[in-house]
């Protein structure tokens, strides 16, 4: 039987990844949908031209999802709190967020069809930390999971929870970008961080590649997946100077990772650097567990559980990753 699949960011970095897996392996999902509010935007017509449905639809209006998802077995869905930061604020786009996400998972418990939802989330900052870490853009996701686990137990039992790890591509943010030093006797770079440089971070290899190999997975696998089950897409956990380390060797330079204060850190780069001192900060209090579920026997599947192949490491992703000094 062949099946449909909804996808919600299609033209962003996890559902690209989503959509590339699947039209490049074989799947019993051979009708790929993606949601859009542009569909003459060029993104959306480069999908189109691989065979991808363009599906008009808004996140802000739950009656355009339901339209949308009719006849769908499947969804992926992501929701982007950095998209509304600028306008919004951290309070603005935690809210945002928080709605947009409970918006379609309102739309997918109405849908007749569906089978699975894989919905990208993150974990619990506040409960793996005892209250001592609330990262606002994990917590806003986790609101949106706690609202299907209480109000609607139909769509939590089709449900996997998709954490995905750090990004190569973060090392283009400003806050991680390496910067010469001029004068330096082997000319090299720095990147300042808010954390102890050992701290054990969970990346996600090559995200372009990777994430999609985990959502094909975990369609794959319902009865390892479901009801409501969690699953970590990254590829390892690495102290974040040998991430920096990583980079540098990727790019053919000598890259140290060095502590600063977190109130000088935060001053550096006033946005954007607040929210990175709070998700470092997590990292640092969780050092290695920071994708488990702290304190408790809940599993958490990764790659060797779901049996995962074809994974992009760190140092092929930084080889990709596009930087000039």
């Amino acid at each position: 039987m062949t099946k449909t699949i909804t996808i919600i960011g299609a033209t962003g970095t996890q559902g690209g990844s989503v959509v590339s897996a699947l039209l490049s392996t074989q799947s019993t999902y051979t009708t790929i949908r993606a949601i859009t509010r542009h569909p003459t935007s060029a993104a959306a017509q480069t999908l189109a031209a691989k065979g991808v449905q363009l599906i008009p639809a808004d996140l802000h209006d739950p009656s355009s999802l339901q339209t949308a998802f009719a006849g769908t077995h499947a969804i992926f869905a992501v929701t982007n709190f950095f998209e509304a930061l600028p306008t919004h604020g951290v309070d603005g786009a935690m809210a945002l967020e928080t709605q947009l996400g409970t918006n379609i998972a309102t739309a997918a418990a109405a849908t007749a069809t569906l089978e699975h939802l894989v919905w990208s989330t993150l974990p619990d900052s506040s409960a793996n930390t005892a209250g001592a870490v609330i990262v606002p853009y994990y917590e806003s996701k986790r609101r949106v999971d706690d609202f299907i686990a209480r109000t609607l137990p139909g769509l939590w039992a089709k449900t996997t929870f998709l954490w995905a790890g750090w990004y190569s591509a973060n090392m283009l943010l400003p806050c991680f970008q390496p910067m010469r030093v001029r004068g330096a006797a082997d000319d090299g770079f720095l990147m300042l961080t808010n954390i102890d440089p050992a701290t054990r971070i969970p990346v996600a290899g090559d995200e372009r590649v990777n994430v999609g190999l985990f959502v094909k997975a975990v369609l794959e696998q319902p009865d390892r997946t479901l009801p409501g089950k969690v699953v970590a897409a990254i590829t390892e956990y690495r102290a974040l100077r040998d991430v920096v380390g990583a980079f540098g060797r990727a790019k053919g330079v000598k890259v140290r990772c060095v502590q600063v204060g977190r109130e000088d850190y935060r001053a550096l780069w006033p946005g954007l650097a607040d929210l990175m001192d709070v998700s470092h900060y997590y990292f640092q209090v969780t050092d290695g567990r920071s994708f488990t579920v702290v304190g408790q026997e809940k599993e958490v599947l990764g790659a060797e559980d779901l049996g995962v192949e074809g994974l992009v490491g760190l140092e092929e992703a930084f080889a990709g990753v596009s930087w000039l000094d």
